[in-house]
């Protein structure tokens, strides 16, 4: 996840406005979600119903899983969602596109991301956003701010000479055999949030696990995408589906093997081949 914050008014819980002042209802089956079930939790103080893939989910004692949380806009731009300050690089004038959209619908799939997190792994640029917003935030009930703030991270940069974020390891050098390593030992859930370049690497290597995705109904032109033109063609698992009540819509994909097929036509009649 790009770096969150600042945003003045802020109303909800993980740093973003909540417009119209909207409680934190969550998400229930009726929210358009397709292929999960219901079950009762007790998370966040007290017992609340928690939407599950039918198929799919791990246990704590699995390896290492990676998986990587993204915010898009429509044309398949990550860059700047929180503000116009957070990543103007190549020129880029439309950061803060998510803002108008955040509610508490949002709030609940984001903080369930962090509620899951074993470890952090963040681009140099991500890593130096998040920290000069998210170390600000010393709120005890702010779960996302009490992760980022106190729980373990990997940031990758062959520049950075002090990590003094927390409990930080710097990664230099070959990052994605690093990253590599680490899945092979630990248990849990290694994060990537936003982190353009170093997403697209993973990606490209194969690496990732999962990919959870929250896209927006606003588009920008040209910006940094998770999926560029160099990435090799995947298919992938719906793994679960939502949508907020500001319109954006939360998909968690897990990759698989590119399939192709055709149309023909057999006795009239369209038929897939």
């Amino acid at each position: 996840m790009p770096a969150i914050g600042p945003v003045p008014k802020t109303t909800c819980r993980l740093g973003w406005p909540a417009p119209g002042g909207h409680t934190d209802r969550g998400l229930t089956p009726g929210d358009g979600v397709l292929g999960v079930w219901a079950a009762r939790e007790f998370r966040y103080g007290g017992e609340h119903t928690v939407l599950r893939p039918r198929a799919g989910e791990r246990r704590w004692e699995d390896p290492v899983k990676l998986v990587t949380h993204t915010f898009l806009t429509l044309d398949g731009v990550m860059q700047g969602p929180g503000g116009a300050e957070e990543d103007p690089s190549g020129g880029f004038g439309h950061g803060g596109w998510l803002v108008p959209f955040s509610d508490a619908d949002m709030g609940v799939i984001v903080e369930s991301w962090f509620a899951r997190t074993e470890a952090i792994l963040l681009g140099r640029n991500t890593y130096e956003t998040m920290r000069a917003y998210w170390s600000q935030v010393t709120d005890p009930a702010n779960s996302a701010a009490a992760r980022l703030n106190h729980g373990r991270k990997y940031v990758v940069s062959n520049t950075l000479t002090r990590a003094d974020w927390g409990d930080t390891t710097v990664l230099r050098g070959d990052a994605v055999g690093q990253v590599a390593d680490i899945k092979k030992g630990g248990r849990g859930e290694l994060q990537v949030h936003g982190s353009a370049r170093l997403a697209q690497a993973l990606h490209v290597a194969g690496l990732i696990d999962e990919y959870r995705l929250l896209t927006f109904p606003v588009t920008v032109g040209a910006g940094k995408a998770l999926f560029t033109d160099a990435a090799p063609p995947r298919g992938y698992n719906l793994l679960e589906s939502r949508t907020t009540r500001a319109g954006a819509v939360y998909q968690v994909l897990a990759p698989k093997a590119f399939e192709a097929g055709g149309l023909t036509v057999q006795d009239g009649r369209e038929a897939a081949r």
